[in-house]
């Protein structure tokens, strides 16, 4: 008896969640990511991290910064991310704003470039990343991980 190709096919690769959480006031933020591996669909590696951010985005970008590099090279990633400027970001203006130097069509400064190119440095080191845009209900567990993150910081 011989089984189906669908039968032994697995999932390659990683999905990244991140997200961020920012307290307006202080604008102390933090930002985690949780890594799955989706062969088995098991967690691979979590981590959250706190600082000052100036926005969602930034924080979530911060997170695939330090994401990254956990997920082998040649390992194809897709990115979960609430902030459509990531999303867009990674699948369509990191090449372009590399091209410009790190400017964007309309000759504007990449806002956090510095992010933006690290980032950039990362996938260009052999690493395939699709992004998609998730609602906030999809990964609540993991905002609420860097809510209690950061009240833990803030309470020490």
């Amino acid at each position: 008896m011989t089984n189906s190709n669908s039968d032994n096919k697995k999932r390659k690769g990683f999905t990244v969640y991140v997200a961020s959480w920012i307290h307006w006031e202080s604008k102390q933020g933090t930002f985690g990511f949780s890594i799955w591996n989706n062969t088995d669909n098991s967690l691979f590696y979590r981590d959250y991290l706190c600082e000052v951010l100036g926005s969602p985005s930034e924080g979530e970008i911060k997170a695939l910064i330090n994401a990254l590099p956990h997920i082998p090279l040649g390992e194809p990633v897709l990115l979960k991310s609430s902030q459509s400027a990531v999303v867009t970001g990674i699948n369509y203006n990191l090449p372009e704003w590399e091209r410009l130097n790190w400017r964007t069509k309309e000759d504007n400064p990449v806002k956090n470039k510095n992010e933006w190119s690290e980032i950039y440095n990362l996938i260009s080191q052999g690493r395939k990343i699709l992004a998609v845009q998730i609602q906030d209900d999809e990964f609540n567990s993991l905002q609420n991980g860097c809510r209690k993150y950061l009240s833990f910081f803030e309470n020490v």
